[in-house]
């Protein structure tokens, strides 16, 4: 998103930026790099809910590194060994590394390209 926009932000210039507590601070810090100032709003917070029976799957799919580490958080890393994982892309994807295991990325880092990616088979 910053590669579509930073040519378009001045310096002194008021940035309203909505996003979810916790999010990465990256675009944030980026646009104040360039000296605009940013005012931000949390709209929503990420949030575990009460742990559910898990039911086992070939293929996992993780859309942020946060759906990664809450996943963990809920049901451990043990009910990922040997299986299929993708990553909406390669940030998600360093998460999932962190941990020690391998995610398959689409090449379009979207909903549509984990689905393209899962039809396509491993």
């Amino acid at each position: 998103m910053f590669e579509q926009i930073k040519d378009k932000i001045s310096k002194g210039e008021k940035i309203l930026i909505p996003r979810a507590k916790g999010a990465r601070e990256f675009l944030v810090d980026s646009i104040r790099n360039i000296g605009a100032k940013v005012d931000e709003v949390y709209i929503y917070e990420l949030d575990l809910e009460d742990k559910r029976e898990h039911i086992d799957c070939d293929i996992y799919t993780f859309t942020s590194p946060s759906t990664f580490r809450n996943f963990v958080k809920l049901y451990g890393k043990e009910i990922l060994k040997d299986k299929e994982i993708v990553a909406i892309g390669p940030i998600t994807g360093k998460e999932i590394e962190k941990e020690g295991f391998r995610a398959k990325m689409p090449k379009e880092y979207t909903v549509d390209g984990i689905i393209q990616t899962v039809l396509g088979g491993f």
